[in-house]
């Protein structure tokens, strides 16, 4: 398993440049799922693919998929725009692996983000505490389709389960700085994701007792 450190080190090394085209057909487009192939080139080595070789690789798959040549400028720009936000979750999802592992199940999953539409499920160990925890950058695109508010604790119907989503934001202020000037979540940042959770397992006895 890859350790943070080794992460951080590969994420560092890299040289930082995005592509300056922005085709709005290539941004439109029905394209190939960008996190399957994301996943695809972080599995054989544990370490995620730097940017020009993620933007080639998925062209590949898109070329496969039957996505018009004319196209590939713009697509290969987006995706160097998208890898960041994947590298991100994958950077949390190894914080957060450290400080749940004795008292919460993590789950990440390429379904948990299609089909349940959250970033991370955190399931207690000990009690039927859910949060659905949403990841984003600080941007105004991305207030488009997230609310900035945590959402009311909500019990989902049949399941007994406590359930709360919680949303967590990240820009250059408030996450930390790489060498190379790429940022990630900071240790403060996932110090706020535990306390929510614990405020929810309390909410969740607190009920019980009441």
């Amino acid at each position: 398993m890859t350790t943070l450190l080794e992460f951080e080190n590969e994420v560092s090394s890299w040289d930082i440049k995005f592509d300056s085209v922005r085709d709005w057909k290539a941004e439109r487009s029905r394209l190939p799922l960008m996190r399957g192939q994301y996943e695809v080139m972080r599995s054989a080595t544990g370490l995620p693919p730097n940017l020009q070789s993620f933007a080639d690789s998925f062209w590949q798959v898109c070329l496969e998929a039957n996505v018009n040549q004319e196209l590939e400028a713009g697509v290969k720009a987006r995706a160097k725009r998208s890898l960041p936000s994947f590298v991100r979750e994958t950077h949390l999802n190894l914080l957060l692996q450290e400080v749940f592992k004795d008292i919460a199940s993590l789950d990440n999953s390429i379904e948990t983000d299609t089909k349940k539409k959250t970033d991370f499920l955190i399931e207690s160990l000990t009690a039927p505490v859910v949060v659905r925890l949403h990841t984003y950058t600080n941007t105004r695109r991305a207030h488009k389709f997230a609310a900035m508010e945590k959402k009311t604790p909500l019990a989902e119907e049949g399941s007994g389960k406590f359930i709360s989503d919680y949303r967590l934001t990240i820009d250059r202020k408030s996450g930390r700085t790489l060498p190379n000037d790429f940022w990630v979540y900071s240790a403060t940042q996932v110090q706020e994701v535990v306390d929510y959770f614990q405020e929810c397992e309390e909410s969740y006895t607190c009920e019980l007792t009441a």
